[in-house]
């Protein structure tokens, strides 16, 4: 299966619809699925026999085990839960732009959202901090239904399927605020990364392009 992200946003789960397409725009016949998807450990952490924080280990980590942020703030889920996110996405290019569907399930029930895509081959570069992250906003927030499911719809200017490979992250945040084109306050706030703080990369969705 195959997957891809989008700079510019549009909608999410229960949220807007998206726009009617000129007739010229109307979507091309080749739809491409995304490859794979995979959890996102580093951003999440377990508390040791010994107190110690550290990141939770896919290999060695027991489903029940609660999980915190790096500040030591427990967050809604145990690694069975989080672990237990999957997501797939369909995209096709028209004349001028990229639209995408992303159906996502085993996220945080009522859990505040964004998705950021990377490409590579071209690769991008984020606009607002460029030398401290390449992802660029696919859809700037949304929230999980009561299942933890969500759909989202957004759409890119260009062709995102043009590059070799795009990776959408599915990023959970903490502290329920969202941060326009950068995915985390840090960014927002000097260009560094609070990854792991306020904001944790749940779910990878990874895509080849044409």
């Amino acid at each position: 299966m195959r997957a891809i992200f989008l700079p510019l946003a549009l909608a999410a789960c229960g949220g807007t619809a998206e726009p009617e397409l000129a007739p010229d725009d109307r979507p091309a016949a080749v739809v491409e699925s995304s490859d794979a998807s995979e959890i996102f450990s580093a951003d999440v952490f377990v508390v040791t026999g010994t107190g110690d924080l550290i990141p939770a280990d896919p290999r060695t980590t027991a489903p029940g085990t609660p999980l915190f942020n790096i500040a030591g703030e427990p967050l809604p889920a145990t690694w069975g839960s989080w672990s237990a996110a999957t997501g797939t996405a369909r995209a096709h290019c028209t004349r001028r732009q990229t639209h995408a569907t992303i159906e996502l399930a085993g996220l945080i029930p009522g859990g505040v959202y964004s998705v950021f895509s990377t490409t590579f081959s071209p690769d991008s570069a984020n606009p607002v901090c460029p030398a401290i992250d390449r992802s660029v906003v696919a859809v700037e927030s949304f929230t999980a239904g009561r299942k933890g499911h969500a759909r989202v719809h957004a759409r890119s200017e260009g062709c995102l399927l043009d590059a070799q490979q795009v990776t959408y992250a599915v990023i959970y945040h903490f502290d329920g605020r969202t941060w326009g084109e950068v995915p985390n306050a840090g960014e927002a706030n000097g260009c560094r990364s609070t990854f792991g703080d306020d904001a944790e990369r749940q779910l990878l969705i990874l895509q080849q392009g044409f």
